[in-house]
């Protein structure tokens, strides 16, 4: 017997401060897969039977057939965003622009400061608008 989660079950797991982080990160990420997989759309449809004929030609079809049997073909996994990675990252930024005023503020950062961290800075805050989807890349 096959017991699935609800989302409304995962979504309370995700956010439980009672239950251990692992637990949490596992609902978050089973989440964030069931959600790819709503977007992403099949390139194609076959069935059973069609994987298991014995001479090696397997037929393919753009639609569902609608019997029930049909099995979708994608191009690739769908792509996740892992929330507890992104949050982290998020925070980090936060926190070295936090630092970073601070040093500024009390005049300790030189040119070479700027050089080391500004490609970070930058590199971070690109991630994390694609994580978003809002970049243009």
């Amino acid at each position: 017997m096959h017991n699935k989660l609800t989302e409304e079950q995962l979504r309370r797991f995700a956010n439980d401060k009672d239950l251990p982080e692992q637990w949490q990160s596992m609902a978050r990420e089973l989440l964030e897969r069931r959600q790819a997989e709503k977007e992403q759309k099949p390139v194609a449809f076959t069935d059973a039977e069609e994987l298991t004929f014995p001479y090696g030609y397997a037929d393919m079809w753009q639609e569902p057939h609608g019997f029930g049997l049909d099995i979708p073909l994608y191009t690739h996994p769908p792509e996740t965003i892992n929330a507890e990675l992104l949050e982290a990252l998020q925070l980090s930024l936060s926190a070295m622009e936090h630092m970073g005023n601070i040093l500024n503020d009390l005049d300790a950062v030189d040119a070479e400061d700027v050089a080391i961290t500004t490609p970070a800075f930058d590199a971070a805050r690109v991630a994390i608008a694609k994580a978003l989807g809002e970049s243009n890349d």
